[in-house]
């Protein structure tokens, strides 16, 4: 005869919460490294330093722009 649980009983669903719980914790353990304060973002840049400065070197040494263009644009963040 067969069960309202069917032919295994409560075994299937013991079985169930034995995937599902392991599963469940592994998933709160990811969602609170990734939303507690400062993670999964990008990290801060370093005191002293400026982000554009940073990349107008990477522009001049991916050959973007000229030297003169790179001095240029520097001498102007630099005034600021």
């Amino acid at each position: 005869m067969m069960s309202l649980y069917g032919p295994y009983g409560w075994g299937f669903l013991w079985m169930l919460l034995a995937w599902l719980i392991p599963l469940a914790v592994i998933a709160l353990i990811v969602w609170l490294i990734v939303r507690r304060p400062g993670g999964g973002g990008v990290p801060p840049a370093e005191p002293g330093t400026d982000r554009a400065l940073e990349l107008l070197r990477e522009r001049y040494a991916r050959g973007e722009i000229t030297e003169e263009e790179y001095r240029r644009m520097r001498d102007v963040l630099k005034e600021r």
